[in-house]
């Protein structure tokens, strides 16, 4: 059994949640005033919004079972290396379309290991040297993505779909992995699957 195939098992078994990083994420409130103005344009709304440096707690995912000991953590990186590798040559190719570039990480049941491969497969493309990574976190029923990186009350991507004057961008979150960025799931919405499905998420 391979390195990833056991930290599965392991979140399988274990039906836990890891501890979430300890990372302040607030919102700061716009300025009150008397007097009408016009809509806030994209750029002020977001503004408003705090937005973290993610600083990546490799202790606490690898207590939690993201990330594997470290008596493990070459042989973990081969296989991922294995993984990425034709991904790379695609999105790479000579005619590739952005599409090509997008990964989705998906499972028919939970406790499959989505956040698990998500986590490192995005460590092991960020050491590209001519990649800049972006982790999105897609999952509104249960974002543990975003959670075990300290951002669950971040602004995110469902803000943006629920809202076209809010800059998706200016919700992305910079991380202290080099070439790694984080967009975190936002707030909750009752209508995230069509959301998802929108002309704004091609956007």
């Amino acid at each position: 059994m391979s390195i990833v195939e056991k930290a599965i098992d392991k979140l399988r078994k274990s039906g836990e949640p890891p501890p979430a990083a300890t990372i302040p994420t607030t919102r700061t409130a716009a300025p009150a005033t008397v007097v009408p103005v016009e809509p806030p344009s994209p750029m002020e709304q977001t503004a408003s919004f705090a937005r973290p440096r993610v600083t990546i707690d490799r202790k606490r995912l690898r207590e939690g079972g993201l990330l594997p000991p470290e008596h493990e953590e070459s042989r973990l990186a081969a296989e991922y290396r294995r993984i990425k590798r034709p991904l790379l040559a695609r999105a790479q190719a000579a005619g590739a379309s952005p599409l090509d570039r997008v990964l989705l990480i998906a499972s028919a049941t939970p406790a499959e290991g989505k956040t698990f491969t998500s986590l490192n497969l995005a460590f092991s493309l960020s050491l590209e040297q001519e990649a800049r990574v972006l982790l999105v976190d897609c999952d509104i029923p249960k974002p543990q993505l975003s959670t075990v990186l300290g951002l669950g009350s971040a602004p995110g991507l469902f803000d943006a779909l629920a809202d076209p004057r809010v800059d998706v961008e200016a919700c992305v979150c910079e991380s202290d992995v080099p070439n790694l960025a984080v967009l975190p799931v936002g707030q909750k919405h009752d209508r995230a699957t069509e959301m998802l499905a929108s002309r704004r998420m091609q956007e």
